[in-house]
């Protein structure tokens, strides 16, 4: 059966000299991976190989999960355009893409997270600061956390639920930050700055924040991230340092 939907492209390897495997994170259907046969050829009529954060219509015919499915139309989109102009930008979007294609399960609609990631790029192409790229990124890995339904307990301590003696705390195991008295409970505890703590509990603030304080928090987030899959993502090595 042949089902149509707006799709961004999150992953891309080649198949052969002529062919393409594309994983599209959908709109309607969710995430899927889908053979694209002939892409790679001078006169294909995809107009040519298609690039990760390609966004367009697709047509595609639909089977279960343990198949791929088989990619019959793509219509491209300008959208996502203007990416490769910036390096952190493309690295910024790119880790997104790996993200969703980690939390993300095949054929599991998440409309409100497709929405959420279109943006994300929008915005990550509008940021003009080093700042605002990275604050979007946080913000787009806060939210996906929350749809994959391991969102983090900031509003108070995860071990008691004391919400007035918060303490400079992170654990991964706790889900969330951890005060004072709980801390030596858990062995994997991040101390954080008093700064990274406020941005954490006020994403509000985050688009003021100093370039440290992000990076402290988003090291914080590739170690959860980490605890959580048990592999260091791709992306992340780049991001382990400012650039």
């Amino acid at each position: 059966m042949l089902k149509k939907d707006i799709g961004i492209c999150i992953r891309a390897v080649d198949y052969s000299d002529t062919s393409q495997i594309l994983t599209f994170f959908c709109r309607d259907t969710g995430k899927i991976s889908a053979i694209a046969k002939g892409t790679k050829r001078t006169k294909s009529k995809f107009g040519g190989a298609i690039e990760l954060l390609s966004y367009g219509e697709l047509i595609f015919t639909e089977v279960d999960a343990a198949q791929l499915c088989t990619l019959r139309e793509f219509d491209r989109m300008p959208k996502f355009m203007m990416m490769r102009n910036s390096l952190l930008t493309m690295n910024c979007a790119l880790f997104g893409a790996e993200l969703i294609n980690t939390f993300c399960h095949d054929f599991d609609p998440h409309q409100d997270l497709f929405d959420s990631f279109s943006d994300y790029l929008e915005n990550l192409q509008a940021a003009e600061t080093r700042e605002l790229k990275w604050g979007h990124l946080i913000a787009f890995q806060m939210k996906i956390l929350n749809e994959a339904g391991t969102g983090l307990i900031l509003d108070r301590c995860t071990n008691c639920s004391n919400n007035k003696y918060l303490g400079p705390f992170f654990s991964s195991q706790a889900n969330g930050f951890i005060c004072r008295d709980c801390q030596m409970s858990f062995v994997d505890k991040i101390h954080l700055s008093e700064e990274a703590v406020n941005v954490l509990a006020d994403l509000q603030k985050i688009i003021t924040a100093d370039l440290n304080v992000l990076y402290e928090i988003e090291q914080t987030i590739i170690f959860h991230i980490r605890q959580l899959t048990h592999k260091q993502p791709k992306l992340a090595e780049y991001f382990q340092k400012t650039d």
